[in-house]
């Protein structure tokens, strides 16, 4: 694409040339008043001619193969700058840019954060699949940096955040973290994700008052020891890891959203104060009885597939959660996928239709595609909800 003609717009303030092929930027220097620019997916073999845009605010290059920013180094009003799907090894380039306030550098090559600006404004990192980034030298000296997204990286030590007290939001998932040293000094961290890592201990989060979102699932955690000071937590998952109890869950009374699926549960002793609980998921676990539940009037989903909930009686704990639309005990029809022994009593779902008034999903039915079984929801018609309330319940339960 050419654009000479372009020069003549010299009160252009924005410009945006993506999915273009342009051979040169040397036309720019005329646009003086020029604030955003979107070049990208556009192809270009060399940024020469961007250093001659000295207002410019927004810059985004992202979808190209640039393996230098060389050329934005007096680009000394940058703000937010969007730099991602690129080739690029090193941020050398813009550690001018002391008024950047946001960066996204997905999915480069990244080593470490070297020449990130001390900015004083910098409050979002976005560095998410950058498979050669091991640490985080060069971070350090954001000190009002809120969010830092580095999902997907080789970060195995947060050594290097320590000194970012006024963290908010820290997403670490998919990277080979062992322990949460450092993490303690996040006081003001309000939502901490590390997915598939390798923690074994959480010890570290007792000082992350205020945290509300946490999520923990596909590590190796034997222990939810340090989470009990966590009073202000909304949202926890901790499925997929090696929990035997979730006792130290006693004072987290605010949890609205709470998974503990897939570990070595025999209880859900430790949930019975969380009045506020509304979602609910302890599958492929060893649970096998549920009268922690019967406090729980604000459930609106429970999750117990693939346990060994086998006694009828079981069922009456639930009766208190007029709230229920959605529980999964069983995948109908399947006897061989059922660990709920208590699914094999026919007259189950007439029971807990008859007593849960806003249920609207009960279990799970198999389909069998072309690729493979699938599991739907099995919503309950208005005739079965008919026919189970004029049924006698003594009867019932006795047969």
């Amino acid at each position: 694409m050419d654009i000479i003609g372009i020069s003549q717009l010299q009160k252009l303030e924005y410009l945006n040339l993506s999915r273009n092929h342009i051979d040169s930027l040397q036309q720019f220097e005329y646009l003086p008043n020029l604030t955003e620019l979107i070049l990208e997916q556009v192809y270009m073999k060399s940024l020469e001619g961007l250093q001659n845009l000295p207002n410019i605010k927004i810059l985004k290059l992202g979808n190209n193969a640039l393996k230098s920013l060389a050329e934005l180094e007096l680009l000394i009003n940058v703000e937010h700058l969007e730099i991602y799907n690129n080739k690029l090894s090193s941020l050398n380039g813009i550690q001018n840019m002391f008024k950047l306030r946001f960066i996204n550098i997905n999915n480069n090559l990244l080593h470490n954060f070297k020449y990130l600006p001390s900015s004083s404004k910098l409050y979002e990192i976005q560095a998410t699949n950058n498979q050669q980034l091991t640490n985080l030298d060069g971070i350090e000296f954001q000190p009002n940096l809120k969010l830092i997204n580095i999902k997907h990286c080789q970060i195995s030590s947060f050594s290097g955040l320590n000194q970012i007290q006024k963290l908010e939001k820290l997403v670490c998932d998919e990277n080979p973290i062992s322990n949460l040293n450092y993490i303690q000094n996040f006081i003001y961290l309000q939502h901490l994700t590390i997915q598939s890592g390798k923690v074994q201990r959480i010890i570290e989060l007792k000082t992350l008052e205020i945290l509300v979102k946490l999520e923990l699932q596909n590590n190796k955690i034997q222990s939810l020891d340090g989470i009990q000071n966590l009073v202000l937590l909304q949202h926890l998952d901790v499925s997929n890891n090696e929990l035997k109890s979730l006792n130290q869950l006693k004072n987290c009374i605010n949890i609205e959203f709470l998974n503990v699926g897939k570990n070595q549960l025999q209880s859900l002793e430790g949930i019975q104060q969380m009045q506020n609980l509304q979602y609910l998921e302890a599958n492929l676990n060893k649970i096998n009885q549920m009268e922690q539940i019967k406090q729980l009037n604000k459930l609106k989903t429970l999750n117990v597939l693939f346990n060994q909930i086998n006694d009828f009686e079981q069922l009456y704990y639930l009766f208190n959660c007029k709230e229920l639309h959605t529980l999964y005990l069983c995948i109908q029809d399947q006897p061989e996928l059922n660990y709920n022994r208590v699914c094999s009593h026919h007259s189950y779902p007439i029971v807990l239709i008859q007593n849960l008034p806003s249920l609207k999903i009960l279990d799970q039915i198999q389909n069998i595609y072309d690729h493979g079984p699938e599991y739907l929801d099995n919503y309950i018609t208005t005739e079965e909800r008919n026919r189970a309330m004029q049924l006698d319940l003594p009867n019932i339960i006795s047969e």
